[in-house]
């Protein structure tokens, strides 16, 4: 598909990086992305850390000890682990097949993707959010985001996404701002913004492609076809996506669903400004069976994949993803059965692990015994609804929601009941 050209007006502060990015070679290209050429927005403003990230647990001193563990198989065993009972939970009915949530920055509302609807839940002072509304809108069944202002929800659905008015949502009202189209573009699972939410990446699982839009020139414009920026090659069943968490933000992790599953690199200053270049790692990092979704420390350092039909959780090095992707893996975790969402707890020193198989729970693993390769990796276990996928954070951390596919649930748990990790300054 031919790229469309950048929209140079929305990048100030830049233009000379531009027109030098744009003049060069594609190995120019290349190696200025591989080195660490910053987005021009992020160029011009500090951004928060992505959503996920919360956290950095002080990792990025540790250093792997033992040999390079190996790529696990499909339908490898699954792991046990103590049922921590005394962890507070409950539930709220929303019906349908939750499958994403997304909740706002200043912690008061949800959004759930339900399968053809969106369900809006208030977060009150209580500990699961009171169903509000739910809203009929098609194609509403998978990933959903909200930008940082909370005015806009996007979900993911066909080519791209819809754009919904958040205070309209909050009001009962499912008033569909615009839509974004790819052209060619199907099989939409994940959106994430950019940290100044002027961007939206979506994995495009059926046509092998990340489509990058500019949400703040189809705001103004009414949504017309500059509001593409274009669609990068990301390899074969794109699924899950994030922002990595370096000072800059300069890269998107993406995963390869697959039997032979991957995870690619993109340069985030390319995907915004000449996506056909963006991909930098065309021999991918391998990730076993069905790599699901992705989470990047908070420090920059580490990022953890679930590999669904491996039932397992790696770790990777951030750095070699990008540069040595053959040697980047440094830790393999079993968990459960068929894992997918995943979220850092406890500043970055857990992460809780959604297995959506029979078991029917979630694990919480020690990240610095997990980069360690050390014993006591899995702490502990969750009970949950059938299915839990996807999480959200209540902002500040208090409060983690779980979208419970299989039981039309959003779970919600009282994070400070769950008993904290033994932090970890080395591995020895």
């Amino acid at each position: 598909m031919k790229t469309p050209t950048p929209y140079i007006t929305l990048l100030t502060g830049a233009g000379l990086g531009l027109v030098l990015l744009i003049a060069s070679t594609q190995a120019t290209r290349t190696n200025a992305a591989a080195n660490g050429s910053p987005s021009p927005t992020s160029a011009a403003t500090a951004s928060p850390a992505p959503s996920g990230s919360t956290g950095g647990g002080g990792t990025a001193g540790l250093k792997p000890v033992g040999p390079l563990p190996a790529i696990p198989g499909c339908d490898s065993g699954i792991a046990s682990a103590p049922d921590l009972s005394k962890v507070e939970h409950a539930t709220t009915a929303i019906g349908g097949r939750p499958f994403s949530v997304a909740v706002t920055s200043d912690g008061k509302w949800s959004f759930v993707t339900t399968g053809h609807a969106l369900a809006v839940l208030s977060n009150g002072s209580g500990l699961a959010p009171s169903l509000t509304h739910t809203l009929p809108m098609p194609g509403a069944n998978k990933g959903v985001a909200v930008t940082s202002d909370g005015k806009y929800v996007v979900l993911a659905a066909g080519s791209g996404a819809k754009v919904l008015s958040a205070a309209d949502a909050e009001q009962g009202t499912a008033h569909l701002i615009g839509s974004l189209h790819s052209p060619g573009g199907t099989g939409a699972v994940n959106v994430v913004l950019s940290p100044d939410d002027q961007f939206a990446y979506v994995t495009l699982q059926d046509s092998s492609g990340v489509a990058v839009f500019n949400l703040r020139h189809a705001l103004s414009s009414g949504f017309d076809a500059g509001s593409l920026v274009g669609t990068v090659n990301a390899g074969p069943q794109p699924v899950g996506i994030r922002v990595s968490a370096d000072p800059g933000h300069k890269w998107l992790f993406v995963t390869n669903w697959g039997q032979q599953g991957s995870v690619s690199v993109l340069s985030r200053h390319l995907a915004e400004t000449d996506p056909g270049h963006a991909l930098l790692t065309k021999s991918p990092a391998p990730a076993g069976c069905d790599p699901s979704r992705i989470v990047p420390s908070a420090d920059g350092k580490w990022v953890f994949v679930t590999s669904q039909s491996s039932n397992a959780l790696l770790g990777y090095d951030a750095t070699k993803l990008r540069t040595d992707p053959a040697h980047a893996l440094v830790t393999v975790v079993p968990v459960g059965e068929n894992p997918i969402g995943m979220q850092y707890i406890d500043s970055g020193r857990e992460l809780v692990v959604a297995n959506s198989g029979s078991s029917h729970n979630l694990m919480v693993i020690d990240t610095h015994a997990a980069l360690c390769r050390a014993g006591h990796v899995v702490t502990g276990s969750i009970t949950a609804g059938k299915g839990p996928r996807d999480f959200g954070l209540v902002h500040g951390g208090s409060t983690l929601y779980v979208t419970n596919l299989g039981a039309g649930l959003l779970e919600a748990i009282r994070l400070d009941s769950i008993p904290a990790a033994t932090p970890a300054t080395s591995c020895s």
